[in-house]
């Protein structure tokens, strides 16, 4: 009689028995605890944050012409869902994830190679919320690469090519407010490699209006150039200005521009036994680059003066987003990342992918 009774109270404090075969209950994913927040729903193809239900169906109405064979194949009845449930997401995502990078490789890699052809025609990066979204894409790019997430093969060509994309001046005098009107809208496009496509018909445009020359200025404005330039400690710009019969522009790339830049290379001179260096060559640890901090790349940005590269950002730009308080945390991390990028690029082979 006593065994039965303790049988009976073990048996009442066990938890009920689980149905293996029962179906689990279907539940949208949120990413948000408040109830007075929007609800984030996240889509199964793109894994794309959206607000609310309604964002979610707008969303999905551009995933289905992006995706579309993604999209069949998630609904087609030969996939079945039903009875293997936890294998949805599994299957669909590796392929999202291959189809999106490659398209949207391709469509950085074109503008890329356009783009580095350019003249340099930016706005200064406005202050506020928008300026610190633009530092703040820069930083999920960088982290991107530096992660070897599938953003990985085109994260460094997105990175040159976003000043270039969203900072092209719509005229030569625009007021900041539309400045900054003009990069909200434009970093809503840069989410998508439709809008990057988008992007780079606008910027195609305004730089076909641009001057083939720059106009034939007075004294009075060389001489007020000049000095703003020197005070500047831009001794290069000042001195180039000073040439009168100094070409604007960038040649064309043919075979012409390659003789001529051929022709005016030096012949090579036969070495000297002076002139080499003998004994073994000395070996540096790699432990040295331990020490590039975020400090460390302020440092750099303040010292260091030159023009522009292929996102046609010189040392001024970089500097203006660096070593200024004006977009708070997000410069904070940008010099962080850029200090781990810098330690993942002494790594060998860490230049493995799509990038020249």
């Amino acid at each position: 009689m006593e065994q039965s009774i303790v049988n009976a109270k073990f048996a009442a404090s066990q938890p009920p028995p689980i149905n293996r075969l029962q179906k689990p209950k279907q539940t949208s994913i949120s990413l948000t605890q408040d109830p007075n927040m929007t609800e984030i729903l996240v889509c199964e193809v793109c894994c794309k944050e959206c607000k609310g239900k309604r964002g979610l169906s707008l969303h999905q109405k551009k995933c289905i012409r992006v995706h579309p064979s993604i999209i069949s194949s998630a609904s087609s009845p030969n996939m079945s869902t039903a009875e293997h449930p936890e294998t949805e997401n599994h299957n669909l995502q590796p392929t999202s994830d291959v189809l999106i990078s490659d398209e949207i490789c391709e469509v950085i890699n074109n503008a890329y190679e356009e783009i580095v052809k350019w003249k340099k025609n930016l706005f200064d990066l406005p202050k506020g919320h928008t300026g610190k979204l633009f530092v703040s894409n820069m930083n999920k790019l960088i982290v991107a690469w530096i992660n070897k997430s599938p953003k990985r093969v085109y994260a460094l060509k997105a990175l040159m090519i976003m000043p270039a994309l969203l900072l092209q001046r719509t005229s030569v005098k625009t007021k900041s407010s539309i400045n900054k009107e003009t990069l909200r809208r434009r970093l809503l496009l840069w989410e998508s490699y439709d809008g990057i496509n988008e992007l780079l018909l606008e910027c195609r445009t305004l730089q076909k209006r641009l001057p083939k020359c720059l106009p034939k200025l007075s004294d009075e404005e060389v001489t007020k150039r000049f000095t703003n330039l020197m005070f500047n400690g831009n001794v290069k710009k000042a001195g180039r200005l000073l040439e009168k019969d100094a070409s604007n522009g960038i040649l064309p790339l043919n075979a012409e521009t390659l003789i001529e830049l051929q022709s005016k290379h030096p012949k090579g001179e036969p070495k000297y036994d002076d002139m080499l260096l003998e004994g073994s060559v000395e070996n540096i640890s790699s432990v040295i680059f331990d020490e590039i901090t975020s400090e460390t790349i302020l440092k750099a940005a303040i010292k260091t003066k030159g023009s522009a590269g292929p996102s046609l950002y010189d040392a001024d730009d970089w500097r203006n987003i660096l070593g200024s308080n004006l977009y708070g945390e997000d410069a904070e991390d940008l010099r962080k990342n850029l200090a781990s990028l810098a330690k993942e690029l002494k790594k060998p082979r860490s230049l493995s992918f799509n990038f020249p």
